[in-house]
């Protein structure tokens, strides 16, 4: 391939990995760097010559270059490309190997109350990097939220950001509201100020849902549910969520801006303090459940080659999918033994798990059977 066929001389697009209204995200390499795996989002070529397209796109490239916090997806650079359809414009972002909050917890519904609390805890953090910076998302929604195969959060996606002197500006000026309907604050929806509490707010819908199984406000049209957040509060949640977690979004969800938390941090300490409290009060039978492992050993030419560990019926490593969240699960497992047989038992059934999902060897079957021993 010449550099002629290369985004920028340096990006080989290996594949589409998402698209939308705007433009489009290839998962690149990087030529001049390593072949290092990049996301690159691309403008739709149609709207090229749209200059309200091109300078939204670039704000985003802009907003979020000036963020920088482990649970953001990094944006690298920024740049124009010359095509026939004129001067093409693209941002260079990390990498995210995972799939969005909606896509993970469709496919992982049983994932526990104390992971989705981690997961809001960690958005908070990462909106609170971005407000210090003087930046408001606007549009924190599921979709927006990318799990990573590690299990860790990050915020993606500022096409629709605010800095600096745009912070608290009325949004009819311009005749339209921006966001996602969905998980619009009411100020959003009224085209009134928006600051930094318009995404607590949208994050406390976020949590809602994730946490209540639906959104916080549902009608006939979109813009009947949008509508009602503005006089309405939202249905409590299921008392199966701890009440103090309920508390918390609850007052993310406050119709007056100055009820909900004073900024993003306030909101990631009390979600944290919740979390803390999850571990140390008795857990409900959802957050603790039996494990219950099954053992498939499959057979070439009647010789054990590989060996599966199956996990049924539990919510705490249903989609777990790398060694280290395995090893997070077998580590609060190895606390709850109530002896000495019974710790060192789980501890060597979670060596067998990071040994057969790091190699696959026999030593895998050994532990499995000296565990059993046991």
């Amino acid at each position: 391939m010449t550099s002629a066929e290369l985004l920028a001389g340096r990006y080989r697009r290996v594949a589409v990995v998402g698209s939308g209204a705007m433009g489009r995200v290839w998962h690149c390499l990087d030529e001049s760097g390593g072949n290092r795996a990049v996301a690159v989002k691309e403008l739709h070529p149609h709207l090229v010559g749209d200059s309200d397209h091109v300078r939204r796109f670039e704000r985003e490239a802009l907003s979020a270059e000036r963020v920088r916090h482990p649970n953001v997806a990094a944006v690298l650079g920024h740049g124009r490309e010359r095509t026939p359809d004129g001067m093409l414009p693209y941002i260079v972002m990390e990498f995210v190997a995972g799939r969005n909050l909606a896509a993970h917890v469709h496919e992982f519904a049983s994932g526990t109350i104390s992971w989705r609390a981690q997961v809001l805890a960690d958005i908070a953090e990462a909106l609170h990097a971005a407000h210090r910076q003087k930046v408001v998302h606007r549009d924190v929604k599921p979709e927006n939220i990318m799990i990573t195969t590690e299990g860790r959060a990050k915020l993606t996606d500022f096409g629709i950001a605010l800095a600096d002197e745009h912070l608290n500006q009325r949004l009819t000026a311009v005749g339209y509201t921006v966001g996602s309907p969905a998980y619009m604050s009411p100020e959003q929806v009224g085209g009134e100020v928006v600051g930094l509490a318009t995404d607590i707010y949208s994050l406390g819908v976020v949590g809602y849902w994730l946490l209540g199984g639906r959104l916080p406000f549902v009608g006939d049209s979109v813009a009947e549910a949008a509508r009602a957040r503005m006089t309405q509060d939202p249905p409590e949640l299921p008392t199966t969520v701890p009440v103090n977690l309920r508390t918390t979004i609850m007052q993310a969800l406050d119709r007056e801006p100055s009820r909900r938390q004073a900024s993003a941090k306030e909101l990631a300490t009390q979600l944290r303090g919740d979390l803390t409290a999850l571990h140390v009060a008795d857990p409900p039978k959802e957050e603790a459940p039996v494990l219950n492992p099954t053992l498939e050993i499959v057979h070439s030419d009647e010789t054990p080659v590989a060996v599966h560990y199956l996990v049924e019926a539990d919510p705490v490593l249903d989609g777990l999918v790398s060694p280290r969240q395995w090893g997070l699960a077998i580590g609060r497992r190895l606390s709850e033994g109530d002896d000495g047989a019974t710790r060192l038992g789980v501890l060597l059934t979670g060596v067998a798990i990071l040994l057969g999902i790091a190699s696959g060897t026999g030593l895998f079957v050994l532990a499995l059977m000296v565990q059993a021993a046991l």
